[in-house]
């Protein structure tokens, strides 16, 4: 079950971030202390957070997009594991069009298996795919 070092990384901080609103310099802290953990070189250290910075910069229209795909469940509900794996797919799947949808739907539901519940799973896929299918019909006309 290899997830990118890269997303993996990003996850965990964007995890952590679900705990309180931080400014820019807190982020950049929490990057630097969490990095030296995570083995990474600065290349991907870089691009992680370029990456968490995109992110956050389109979180209230990804949160947006994530609750418009709730059926009969509150944004407010989600754990923390899902949000933050719903929010890295929703946020791949509009805004990084040189991801395959597949990779990234893949890659959320590796990070779900990897820290969150089993039940899960099958939630965050099933959003993604909806999501995803929206995106992908609605490019086609």
């Amino acid at each position: 079950m290899d997830i990118s070092p890269v997303r993996e990384f990003s996850f965990t901080i964007l995890f952590q971030l679900n705990y309180r609103e931080l400014n820019e310099e807190d982020i950049e802290f929490l990057i630097e202390e969490n990095s030296k953990d995570a083995k990474l070189d600065q290349k991907s250290i870089n691009q992680s957070k370029k990456y968490i910075q995109d992110l956050l910069s389109k979180r209230e229209e990804i949160d947006n997009n994530i609750k418009k795909q709730l059926k009969n469940w509150k944004f407010e509900r989600l754990g923390f594991v899902e949000k933050t794996s719903l929010r890295m797919g929703f946020y791949e799947l509009e805004f990084r069009k040189n991801v395959p949808f597949k990779v990234a739907i893949d890659e959320s539901i590796k990070l779900t298996k990897k820290y969150g519940e089993e039940k899960s799973i099958k939630f965050v896929n099933g959003l993604l795919d909806r999501f995803a299918k929206g995106i992908y019909s609605s490019n086609e006309g």
